[in-house]
This record gives structure tokens, C-alpha cells and sequence, in this order.
């Protein structure tokens, strides 16, 4: 089959193993609660366990022909006895069962066609997995040969059945008790699936293939054989939310990156700029101006090329990911930046109308974008694995937030006179230059455009990653709370002493019982009926536990003599205030009184019902619960994970113990959540650092402008302190409003993110994340945010400010 399988799953199949179960359950006697065995065969099984007790059982060998018992009709039939049958057990099956080496124990077995017989069962020895095999996949799917099934009754009774190892020969004389078992011999067969070198574009064909052989049988040797896995699903749920991870991630880092790209050509403008009088120069000499720009074009060329290659091939070794040829588009276009500004900047004349045009053009492009993207489809969406992109980074969704951010800081340049022009004119009144001259410059002149989409992008930024990651992380603790249902879920059954140790331990504060009947319930209302799985609940022992949990259950409390109120789920096709009776054990009448999508603490899937537990009391039905859901406080010194280990302590393997916080701890911490976090935090510094580097960039390139303004005020009386506030009137209106405006262009990012992009796969909620808005973590967020621009414009300020007064007295004289 291995040799057969198409590709990547031949790759990822590991080497086969296979059980044989040749016995239906045999009762072991020992005079207390159940014990049964059931025998099976492995080949090569005795290679992958050690015997710490006795040895294995002795193999013998039969010719096809023979039998090892007579057949009806030959001589000794009627006489037959048979011969001790030796087996061995693990060491914790051994001890279920109370069963020591070298014990015999007798059952009743039959021949075909014969009489009854007793079959003496002798433990020859204990086993226990090796090292090798404990550590292998081979021990997961070998589980029940190397540990014995415990459960228990509603009565409290222990239940054991373990797997006993028998020769392949043996199993021969196992027939008759196979007939005795009613059950036919069953075969296990698994491939062990090695995924470590499986990528993620292998994953979705790989996860196709999966799902083809566990949907169609496998013909085995004339057999036909039924395969069943979990990793489709999983492969589904790991690249739904890789998907999700990466559109949040790009429609993050998709302004930023357009940012980067201005900074570039920002930083090669100012390095031209201490060149303008060698350049200059050459033009007097004779050199053309297509010259000069193609001297300074193969400068950059020389720096940005390799320069480029090099951070190329570090990302391609340091993230051992699936790259096209395509993604080398990437580093081209971030060595073209460069090369492009110094080749074709320059000088140039200020045209109005043309930049007008151009603005107008920026922002009807982003609103085709916006409203495209709002209206086209949901980013990472899970419904057809085959019809949605992989990368989960759809073009639209990476242009769209870097238009958004130019637009925004264009609406900052247009608004920054209108705000800035009624503060110059009520500075003029006072005496204090300075005020009144950086005012006026602030109002006449246009702003720096990079710097301002830098900081309004850095902004936008921080805060679309504060609130991305409470959306998420809301998202997972209601994920988390749902499927629990409470604090802590207790499943199996439960006694009057459980019940009344959970009363009397201290941190619990609320106990709501869950009765589950032991068949399916139906729902007959003489149009359409409804077979569910029926969970009795006290209501108010319910709504008090459920209390912080978002979508909880209310179910109605039940009015003796009345129709039970029923609540169903919406997959039935019965309608609220349909009246009929609910066949449980007895029947009884009911009323649908809602129709609920889902059960939080009672299942998360399949078509069910909840109903007041005094409803099927009074029906005669009074069973013990076989679930319960806690609600925990803090007591004194005692805490929620000193209480859950106490129920664990009680319960022990009697039941199942989920508690919400260890939930909440596991999805938190997937690799995926992990991924997105970290990514979202490098993202925000990478916003907040390309603002403060443009800030630094802006003043630096217009330093010369400012040295010939600052030498001829400074030849008037200028105080060389003076020129620090001058600076901050240079940068510091633009930067403010870029700020403000550019945390609300955050708040519109973070909601067209929620509305663009599907994070349930990330979240395992059943409905979409609704935005989330941590007032503190924004504060704090817009707090560092605003502390990072102001450090930045304040030592920029200062940095520009620091000139000899030599410098300014010989620029003064250059210029009169």
C-alpha cells in the first residue's frame, strides 16, 4: 500500500504495525467485579517488550492440515481435554487483574459441535514495554497490549479488560474461544506518520491524501482494509490557522514595509545632499545631467545590490521556508529604492496642480481598495482548502493599509496649515520670536510627507497590534471557556460521597450536576421528530457556575404537571413552541422552548438537548450524573490549581479533569499563537523605529535649508538656545497630528482586520472575534508610542541645533 501512495504521503508513511485480537472478551474468575481478557497477536511484538516476571510463552508449531484438537466425528472427540493454554500479560494488566505468574485460571470454553469444556489459562510471564518502544510512536497506537481498559460502573464497581499476548500459533487453539466470545478476530494495521520534513505547501495535498484513504477502504490482500485518522483534521486546523497568523501578519507589516522603502530614499537623499556643491562641479566642467545621475545610480548600485543579496540569503537560511523565485522580487524592489532617488532625485519645482491630481488619485485608489477588499472575500477562510490561498497574504490585503497610511498623512498635510495658522496668529502678539516665526513656518510651509506617514504608520501600527492581540487573546479565553463550560468540567460518574465532597472542598463554590440517560432521547411532535443526546441540568445550579461564561445556557426550570421545557439545538428541525412528548426510558410531554447553536460545558458538537433534571424525575427516570461543572473562588491561602489538583487527587482514574485555566495556558501557548504575538510585537517596533529614523532623516535633510534661516537670524540677535525650539516647530506639529491621526487610522485597521479576516481557525471559536479594546494596554501603548516621538524629534532637535558658531557666520556671509 506504502509503495503504491502517491506523493507526499508515500514519504510520510513510516514503517507498518499490526495486532491481531483472535479472542472476543473472556471473563477471567476471580469472584469480584468484571475481568476479561481478550488474546492477541503481533509479529515481531516479543522484539519490543522486556519480561520482568516469568518468560513467554513457548511457540508451537502446526502443519497446515492439523489441528490441535479433534474434529466431531474422529476417535477422542467426545474425550477431548484440553491442554493448558499459556499466555502472558503487562505488568499493569497483571496487577488489574490480580493474576501472578504461574497461575492458572480455568474458564469454560466449547469445541465446534462439541461439548463444553474447561480451558485452564496460565500466566507464564510479565511484560513492559522497552525504551525503544515507550519512545516511539509504535507504544500510542499499541496502547491497549501494553495497558489494561479501567472504567467503572454506575454502581461503582471496577470494570478491567486487558490484552493478553498469545503465539501466532496459539491462536489456532484460541478458536473455540472466539466462538464462545461471539466476536470475530479483528486486525489493527497503522503507519506511523513522519512529519517533520513536511512543508506547508506539501501539507494541504498531504492532507487531501488523508483524507482519500480513511474515506475509501484499502483493498489488503483481497481484504478489504478501513483506515482512520485525526491528521487531516489537525493538518486542516494547523493551516487554517497559519493562514490566519499570516494575514494578520501581512496586513500588519505591509504599511510599515512601504515605509521602509520611503526611508531609503529618504536616507540616499540625504547622502546626495553634502554632494550637491561637488556635483555642481562636474556639471560646471561639462559632465551631463544624465551623467551625473548615472554616476551616483552605479554608486548605489554598488552599496544597495549586494547589500540586498546578502539579507536575501540570510532570511532564506535563517527561516528554513517554501520560496519561489518570485519572493526575490522582494529584496530587488528594496535595492531599487536607493538606486532610484539618488539616480533620479533632485531638485525640482513645486507644482500644485500636478500634486493635487496625484492626491486625488492616492485616495480614490485606497477607497477602491477598502471597499474591494471589504466586499470580495474573508482572508484565511476554512471552508474549501483547495479554493483559498496559501500564504494567506492576498495582494489586495498587503497594498491596501500602506494606501490607507499615505492617505492619511496626506489628510495631515492638508490639515496641518488650517490647524496651525490661528496659533501663529495669536503667537505674533507675543514678544517672544520664536514662537511666532516657527508657527508661521510650520503654517506656510508643507510638511515633510515621509516622516509624516512614518510616525502616522508607526502609530497605526502599535496600536493595530495592542488590539489584534486582545482580539486574539479574547478570543481564546472565550474559545477556552466554551468548551469547558465553567471553571473546571468533572467527566464521569459521580457518587453522593462525590457530590458531597465537592460541597464541603474548600475554593469551590458552585457545583451544577450534568444526567446524560444512557440512550438517545426522541423528541416526537407528529410532524417532524428529533433523536438528540438528552442533558438534564439544575437550571439555577447552571446560570450560577456559567456566569462568566459568554454563551451560556439557559435552560427553563420545569413546572410540576406541565410540558417540560426543552431546549434544543438549531441542527434539529423542530421550531420553538412546538408540544409533543420525549421518549427517554418513559415518555413524557415536552415543549421546545428555544433553539440554542451550542452547549458550553455540556458538548460541542452533534444534535442535543437540555432539560430541567426535576422533569425527568417526576417521569420516573432518576439517575446518577455522569458530569458536573464547577465554579471556583479563591479561599484563603487556597488557589484554583490547589483545588484542581485536589479533585484530581479524589477522582484520580474514576474521571476526567479539565480545568479552564490550563485551557487557556495550552491555546496561548500553540506555536501559532506564540507566532503571532512575537510578530505582532515586531511589527509595532518596526513602525515605532521607521518614525523615529524618518524624524532623524527629516531634520537631517533639511539642515542645510535651516543653517542658512538659523545664520541670519543669529546675525540679528539670535540666541544660539533659541534654535532648539525653532527645530521643534520644524517637526513637531506634523508629528503631533501624524500621531493622533495616525492612531485612528490604527482603530480602522484592527476593525478591517476582524471584518477581512477569518480568525476563528486561530481563536477555535465557532463565531468570529469581535473587536476588542483593552483601555489599559492602548493607553500604555500610545503612551510609548508618543514617548518614542518625542525623544526622536527632541534629539534630533538637539542634534541639529549643535553647530559652532564659525559654521553659521560662514553660511551668513555665503548668503548676503
Amino acid at each position: 500500500m506504502r509503495t503504491d501512495a502517491p506523493e507526499p504521503l508515500r514519504s510520510v508513511l513510516g514503517e507498518p504495525g499490526m495486532y491481531s485480537i483472535v479472542t472476543g472478551a473472556v471473563a477471567v474468575p476471580i469472584g469480584v467485579a468484571s475481568m476479561t481478557i481478550r488474546a492477541f497477536t503481533s509479529p515481531g511484538f516479543l522484539d519490543r517488550v522486556e519480561f520482568v516476571e516469568g518468560a513467554a510463552p513457548a511457540y508451537s508449531s502446526y502443519t497446515a492440515d492439523a489441528y490441535p484438537h479433534p474434529i466431531s466425528g474422529e476417535p477422542g472427540f467426545e474425550d477431548f481435554v484440553p491442554p493448558p493454554m499459556k499466555l502472558a500479560l503487562s505488568v499493569e494488566a497483571a496487577e488489574a487483574l490480580q493474576w501472578e505468574v504461574g497461575e492458572t485460571r480455568t474458564i469454560t470454553s466449547r469445541l465446534p459441535e462439541g461439548p463444553w469444556l474447561e480451558q485452564d489459562l496460565v500466566l507464564s510471564g510479565t511484560y513492559r514495554a522497552t525504551q525503544e518502544t515507550a519512545a516511539s510512536g509504535w507504544a500510542d497506537q499499541g496502547l491497549p497490549l501494553l495497558q489494561p481498559s479501567i472504567s467503572y460502573s454506575a454502581y461503582q464497581d471496577v470494570l478491567v479488560e486487558a490484552r493478553a499476548y498469545v503465539p501466532p500459533s496459539s491462536s489456532m487453539v484460541l478458536l473455540s474461544l472466539a466462538l464462545n466470545a461471539a466476536a470475530p478476530p479483528t486486525t489493527r494495521l497503522w503507519y506511523p506518520l513522519l512529519l517533520d520534513s513536511v512543508t506547508m505547501q506539501e501539507a494541504r495535498d498531504l492532507a487531501v491524501q488523508l483524507h482519500d484513504l480513511t474515506t475509501n477502504p484499502v483493498p489488503i490482500e483481497d481484504y478489504p482494509a478501513t483506515f482512520s485518522s485525526e491528521a487531516p483534521e489537525i493538518i486542516d486546523t494547523v493551516l487554517g490557522r497559519q493562514q490566519a497568523t499570516n494575514a494578520v501578519l501581512g496586513l500588519a507589516v505591509a504599511a510599515p514595509a512601504g515605509v521602509l522603502l520611503v526611508l531609503l530614499a529618504l536616507a540616499a537623499s540625504v547622502i546626495v545632499q553634502p554632494r550637491r556643491t561637488a556635483l555642481g562641479l562636474l556639471t560646471a566642467r561639462g559632465a551631463s545631467p544624465l551623467q551625473v545621475r548615472t554616476l551616483l545610480g552605479v554608486e548605489a548600485a554598488l552599496v544597495a545590490l549586494p547589500a540586498a543579496a546578502l539579507g536575501g540569503l540570510a532570511a532564506v537560511q535563517l527561516v528554513p521556508a517554501y520560496s519561489s523565485p518570485w519572493w526575490w522580487l522582494a529584496p530587488a524592489v528594496v535595492a531599487a529604492a536607493p538606486i532610484c532617488a539618488l539616480a533620479l532625485g533632485g531638485e525640482s519645482k513645486d507644482r500644485p496642480k500636478l500634486r493635487l491630481i496625484g492626491e486625488l488619485v492616492v485616495v480614490l485608489l485606497t477607497v477602491a481598495a477598502t471597499v474591494t477588499l471589504l466586499t470580495s472575500h474573508q482572508l484565511g477562510a476554512t471552508s474549501d482548502w483547495q479554493d483559498t490561498a496559501t500564504s494567506g497574504g492576498d495582494p489586495l490585503s498587503l497594498v491596501t493599509p500602506l494606501l490607507l497610511a499615505i492617505s492619511v498623512a496626506l489628510g495631515c498635510l492638508r490639515l496641518l496649515p488650517v490647524l496651525v495658522r490661528p496659533v501663529a496668529t495669536r503667537l505674533r502678539a507675543r514678544p517672544d520670536l520664536v514662537p511666532a516665526l516657527g508657527s508661521t513656518l510650520a503654517a506656510r510651509r508643507r510638511a515633510p510627507l515621509a516622516s509624516t506617514i512614518a510616525v502616522a504608520t508607526g502609530a497605526a501600527v502599535a496600536v493595530l497590534g495592542q488590539v489584534s492581540t486582545a482580539t486574539v487573546t479574547e478570543g481564546l479565553d472565550n474559545a477556552a471557556r466554551t468548551s469547558v463550560g465553567a471553571d473546571v468540567r468533572i467527566a464521569g460518574l459521580l457518587s453522593e460521597d462525590d457530590l458531597t465532597f465537592l460541597d464541603q472542598l474548600d475554593g469551590v463554590d458552585a457545583v451544577a450536576t450534568i444526567v446524560t440517560p444512557y440512550t438517545a432521547a426522541t423528541v416526537i411532535t407528529g410532524i417532524d421528530d428529533a433523536i438528540v443526546t438528552l442533558y438534564a441540568v439544575e437550571p439555577d445550579a447552571l446560570a450560577a457556575v456559567q456566569k462568566d461564561t459568554p454563551g451560556a445556557l439557559t435552560v427553563p426550570a420545569h413546572d410540576p404537571g406541565a410540558p417540560a421545557p426543552v431546549v434544543l439545538s438549531q441542527a434539529t428541525d423542530l421550531a420553538v413552541g412546538d408540544v409533543g412528548e420525549m421518549v427517554v426510558g418513559s415518555r413524557f410531554p415536552v415543549e421546545v422552548a428555544a433553539l440554542e447553536r451550542r452547549a458550553p460545558g455540556l458538548t460541542n458538537a452533534g444534535v442535543w438537548g437540555a432539560i430541567d433534571v426535576a422533569a425527568l424525575r417526576e417521569a420516573g427516570i432518576d439517575l446518577s450524573p455522569n458530569a458536573a461543572l464547577v465554579d471556583l473562588t479563591e479561599s484563603g491561602s487556597v488557589t484554583a490549581a490547589d483545588t484542581v489538583a485536589a479533585l484530581r487527587e479524589h477522582f484520580k482514574e474514576r474521571a476526567t479533569i479539565t480545568a479552564y485555566d490550563e485551557r487557556v495556558a495550552q491555546l496561548s501557548e500553540a506555536p501559532t499563537a506564540t507566532a503571532l504575538r512575537i510578530g505582532l510585537a515586531v511589527v509595532s517596533v518596526l513602525g515605532v523605529g521607521a518614525a523615529v529614523v524618518a524624524v532623524l532623516l527629516t531634520l537631517a535633510g533639511a539642515s542645510a535649508q535651516r543653517t542658512r534661516l538659523v545664520s541670519v537670524l543669529r546675525t540679528l540677535g539670535l540666541p544660539q538656545r533659541a534654535e532648539l525650539r525653532l527645530v521643534l516647530w520644524e517637526i513637531a506639529p506634523a508629528a503631533g497630528l501624524a500621531l493622533v491621526v495616525g492612531a485612528g487610522l490604527g482603530f480602522g485597521l484592527a476593525a478591517l482586520l476582524v471584518q477581512v479576516t477569518d480568525l476563528r481557525p486561530f481563536t477555535g471559536t465557532a463565531e468570529q472575534p469581535p473587536l476588542v479594546l483593552a483601555p489599559v494596554g492602548l493607553t500604555l501603548t500610545l503612551l510609548g508610542v508618543a514617548l518614542a516621538v518625542v525623544v526622536a524629534v527632541v534629539v534630533a532637535a538637539w542634534a541639529a541645533g549643535r553647530r559652532s558658531a564659525a559654521v553659521v557666520l560662514r553660511v551668513g556671509e555665503g548668503s548676503s
